[in-house]
């Protein structure tokens, strides 16, 4: 409970809720309405609004249905600012982000004043990343024999 409350995640496919696009962004808020506003110019939330037909009283359903997902990725990503972590995951948040959409990460990566775990394939996104750690597939399984000392492929 304690490190949920130091942590939040952002990325795409993230669980948006059935109800307004305000009402997601606010859910877990943990800051004051001028913090909110700061955070909110950041990610550019006017112009984000300025497309949908209700503003930030559209209706979307579970899922996020009813958004596309650059839209969807940026109301989690506000959604998690609002949290007022130390830590912050984007995971894979910049898939399925349009022009302005990675100009907002960019601002939110250059503002944050915590620690920032990125997990992306954009050679762009890793070259803002002070340290990157590489995962690969793992290789096939092996077990070995403790008795013959030999090596046994799968």
């Amino acid at each position: 409970s304690s490190l949920r409350r130091l942590v939040a995640v952002a990325g795409e496919g993230m669980p948006l809720m059935r109800g307004t696009v305000a009402h997601n962004i606010r859910c877990g808020a943990r800051v004051d309405e001028d913090e909110a506003q700061r955070i909110l110019k950041i990610c550019r939330w006017d112009d984000l609004l300025s497309r949908l037909p209700r503003g930030a009283e559209t209706r979307i359903g579970a899922g996020g249905a009813g958004l596309s997902a650059g839209q969807a990725a940026r109301v989690a990503l506000v959604r998690a600012l609002m949290r007022r972590p130390l830590v912050l995951i984007l995971d894979e948040i910049d898939r399925a982000l349009d022009e302005e959409g990675r100009a907002v990460l960019d601002a939110v990566l250059d503002s944050f004043e915590g620690t920032v775990l990125i997990a992306s394939h954009d050679p762009r996104l890793q070259a803002r990343c002070d340290v990157r750690w590489r995962l690969d597939p793992p290789s096939p399984p092996t077990r070995s024999s403790p008795e013959a000392g030999e090596r046994i492929d799968a």
